[in-house]
């Protein structure tokens, strides 16, 4: 084939698509009124999904040492995000693993007059442990030391 024909043929059916009203509607009008009905859609399953992930509490588990124990207990509970804190009965992977937490805590002390260490054990195949995990804040940075000057 050649182009001039190509041209003829498209040409052609160019000018009868533009004579159909109907096509012409279903092309303009169609996308005009699905499109925002789809994104209205879309952001109502988002928004309903994150109110309902956001109304659950979750269950923690804080296992180590009663005074540090008592320490991020009281930071949790002072955070306020949806979490109750349960007792630990000692073995806080069991917990986790059989769904009695959802999340578990265990604080050791730190190195010699640091902050202590925190490890957070939760099943993230669960749905109802990623909101306990959310974005963790750490502490603030220590403030940083004089260095002495050299003459």
């Amino acid at each position: 084939m050649k182009l001039r024909e190509v041209r003829a043929v498209a040409g052609k059916e160019l000018r009868e698509t533009l004579r159909d009203r109907r096509t012409i509607a279903v092309m303009v009008l169609f996308p005009l009124v699905v499109y925002p009905l789809l994104s209205i859609v879309t952001m109502e399953v988002m928004a309903d999904r994150a109110t309902r992930v956001e109304a659950e509490t979750a269950r923690v588990e804080v296992v180590g040492p009663p005074a540090l124990v008592a320490d991020v207990r009281a930071r949790l509970t002072a955070g306020g995000k949806g979490l109750k804190l349960v007792d630990a009965t000692g073995d806080a992977a069991a917990d986790v693993i059989a769904t009695r937490t959802d999340a578990a805590a265990v604080v050791a002390p730190g190195p010699a007059g640091g902050p202590p260490a925190v490890r957070v054990l939760f099943d993230e195949t669960r749905r109802r442990a990623r909101p306990t995990i959310g974005s963790p804040r750490r502490s603030p940075p220590a403030a940083p030391r004089a260095r002495p000057r050299s003459p």
